[in-house]
């Protein structure tokens, strides 16, 4: 295996920028990507096969996954990397269960919406005992109308579907759980769902300890090394040992699958599966968290507590709404004395059911906080699987569901602790967070008329929603630097890039907030991005920025004076390196790094080892040349700062002499809606029924006019028409 390391090492180098000189030690190797990059290259080093195709947010996985592949590369076994593009998601899952039965190691990455059309596939490939590993990157299905943010709505409906599923809370987590995962359903021979946030973690830069190659080989080997059959199923299957992925689709030994069966015989098989494999599952996960332990020194279980001993209200929590509950508990018992802890789900399937119910005992008020809602069920799918947990427990808690971040809405600090400080009662309704159901300041008239017809008619709707004002959010850590690019369509890659040099300059922790709204052609969008110690989990939401990179402006603003700085580089191609340097030069002129521009320079030049010489020497002439070109410039433009605000009414709505309340009335919507937009104050919208049917007036795409190039309108050519 010694040729096999050295050339792990080499491709370690190439994929994560580790200088020629450095060590890739034996505990791993610090970097920051973001959850797509981090799991397809942890993905690279184990597996073979690659299915791609998957949508948004996890389409950034195929083009690491088809960079490896271009590159020529191997992955720790010395199996050539490969890839094969599917028609639509059913495809996907089709031919990585495929890949699978026929004994190799096969993985696809997919979107919400990309599992939820693949339920049957998933059904059928854990019936088959296919031993592979999805990745889900999590995006709200389709209801009233479509968002780009997260939702948990079908990772649930694939909690039913016979595979196990693991559920990160960052990358680190992600990283980790694939190997895991791995692990597991080649154990088990049942194929594994491996879950991230979409904006959260699949699409956010946060820093990472990748596994060495020593550790990948001690706890993964090759497809085709043969194991000691795990069960005593397994052995009459098998025999005393077997091929660590079984060939069921193998032409020396060729039999059927997916055999058509009368009922008894379906009812017998379906029986069996339960005893024969499922059960093994739990003991499975429960081995490959000790083994991955003992190699890397991270303990996982299906649980993650959090100060739950003796702690009066526990919030339980998955995927990356379990750091933002973490740093709410530590605050309510900081300022406010209430002993709050939290229960993490790292495992969905198996549901860790008695382990929950130990972590619960004592407790007096149980949130369960759920990324879904589930329409006319009673209660969402968590808060059911958490109440059966309950019911183990001789005095059950009172236990409510508090639905947050529908659509991508984020969750807020502030709002959890409002939670937890207001109490809202024991009963079983759910509450919403971050959402306002009334306004008691609307300033718009015709808002508040609406609002008062509600008020009458659903007297105790309001008290459904929580929404927290900004002080109640604890302040960052010392030390914390918060960097803000604003930028229009390009420039994604500035913020990680950014990340990646200050962890590599001081260590610490590293979270980002990347922009995955749908704005419109001349609206700009925000990434975050803040680096703070290693004590830093969740920043919090509306964040204040230190240092603010304008793409699209090319110029750097210093908050702690507001002092401009623009940066004088001409070429495209340098302009993003340059705005890269005029970043570290305003973090250094305003002391939120005291490491040296030698250091800043010789670090980013060790980041770009893969590049050639010469392409290397010009990007980082033009880093420096950002860094020490900074001249002050008028600091007083509001431009800047804030986008022109245009106070009139637009034509159409003047125009128009409608004035009823209906649904499809442009003055209604304008009135109700557009206003609080063009005001900047969207944060002031509440809860309606206008809202709840997902609709847009007629003649509302004339608000806005994209960049002022609406002149014509498309022409239909029939000579190129295939339908």
């Amino acid at each position: 295996m010694t040729g096999i390391r050295d050339l792990a090492i080499q491709w370690y180098r190439k994929a994560f920028g580790a200088p020629a000189g450095s060590d890739i030690r034996d505990d791993g190797f610090d970097t920051v990507l973001d959850g797509n990059t981090a799991v397809a290259l942890s993905e690279a080093t184990i597996a073979s096969h690659a299915v791609l195709g998957g949508t948004a947010p996890v389409s950034q996985a195929d083009s690491v996954w088809r960079r490896e592949v271009k590159r020529g590369g191997t992955n720790l076994f010395g199996e050539t990397l490969s890839a094969d593009a599917a028609d639509g998601p059913r495809g996907i899952v089709a031919a990585t269960t495929g890949l699978a039965l026929a004994g190799r190691r096969a993985t696809a990455f997919l979107s919400g919406p990309d599992a939820a059309a693949a339920q049957d596939l998933l059904l059928s490939a854990a019936g088959k005992h296919a031993p592979l590993v999805l990745h889900l990157g999590t995006r709200s299905a389709t209801a009233h109308g479509s968002a780009s943010g997260s939702g948990h709505d079908t990772a649930h409906l694939c909690a039913d579907s016979g595979c196990f599923l693991l559920f990160a809370s960052n990358v680190q987590q992600a990283v980790d759980f694939t190997y895991i995962a791995r692990r597991v359903a080649e154990d088990a021979l049942l194929p594994g769902i491996v879950v991230m946030d979409g904006s959260q973690t699949a699409l956010a830069a946060q820093d990472v300890r990748l596994l060495s190659p020593a550790q990948v080989e001690g706890f993964i080997g090759p497809a085709r090394e043969h194991i000691e059959a795990p069960t005593q199923a397994q052995k009459m299957l098998f025999g005393e040992t077997r091929r660590r992925l079984p060939a069921w689709h193998d032409l020396d030994e060729p039999m059927l699958t997916g055999a058509i069966f009368d009922e008894q015989g379906f009812a017998l098989g379906a029986s069996a599966d339960r005893a024969f494999f499922d059960d093994h599952v739990a003991s499975a996960a429960a081995h490959a968290f000790d083994d991955f332990a003992r190699l890397t020194g991270r303990q996982y279980d299906l649980v993650r507590t959090h100060r739950t001993d003796k702690a009066k209200i526990v919030l339980v929590a998955q995927g990356a709404a379990v750091e933002t509950a973490i740093v709410a508990a530590d605050a309510l018992r900081k300022h406010h004395k209430l002993n709050v802890g939290v229960a993490g789900i790292h495992g969905l399937r198996p549901f860790p059911t008695q382990v929950l119910a130990d972590a619960l005992v004592g407790a007096k008020q149980i949130f369960v906080l759920e990324r879904t809602d589930a329409p006319l069920s009673g209660e969402p799918p968590l808060t059911r699987e958490v109440r059966a947990a309950l019911g183990r427990i001789d005095t059950a808690p009172p236990c409510r569901p508090v639905i947050y971040g529908v659509g991508g809405l984020a969750l807020r600090l502030q709002d959890v602790i409002a939670l937890c400080a207001q109490n809202p009662g024991p009963t079983a309704d759910p509450v919403f967070l971050g959402v306002a159901f009334d306004d008691d300041a609307a300033p718009q008239p015709k808002r508040e008329v609406m609002l008062d017809a509600l008020r009458r008619a659903y007297p105790d709707v309001s008290r459904l929603g929580i929404r927290a004002s900004q002080d109640l959010a604890p302040p960052a850590g010392e030390g914390t630097v918060i960097i803000a690019v604003r930028r229009h369509a390009d420039g994604a890659q500035l913020a990680r890039s950014a990340g990646g040099l200050l962890y590599r300059l001081q260590g610490g922790r590293v979270r980002s907030r990347p922009a995955t709204d749908w704005p419109g052609v001349d609206t700009q969008r925000t990434d975050w991005l803040v680096c703070g110690d290693d004590a830093m989990l969740d920043p919090g939401e509306d964040l204040r920025p230190d240092v603010t990179l304008d793409v699209a402006r090319r110029h750097v603003t210093l908050h702690r004076d507001n002092a401009r700085f623009p940066v004088p580089v001409e070429e495209v191609q340098a302009v993003d390196e340059a705005l890269l340097g005029g970043l570290f030069g305003a973090l250094a002129r305003g002391g939120f790094t005291d490491v040296s521009a030698r250091k800043i320079s010789s670090t980013r030049r060790e980041m770009l080892e893969d590049m050639d010489d010469n392409a290397r020497d010009a990007v980082v002439a033009a880093f420096e040349s950002g860094f020490a070109g900074l001249t002050a410039s008028d600091p007083t433009n509001p431009a800047v700062e804030q986008g022109h605000r245009n106070d009139t009414t637009p034509t159409a709505v003047r125009e128009l002499r409608r004035s009823d309340d209906h649904v499809a009335s442009l003055p209604r919507f304008w009135d109700q809606a557009g206003v609080l937009y063009r005001d900047n104050q969207a944060d002031r919208l509440t809860a309606d029924p206008y809202l709840a049917t997902g609709t847009m007036p007629p003649l509302s795409s004339t608000f806005s006019d994209p960049g002022g190039s609406r002149e014509s309108l498309p022409a239909l050519d029939t000579t190129l028409c295939t339908g």
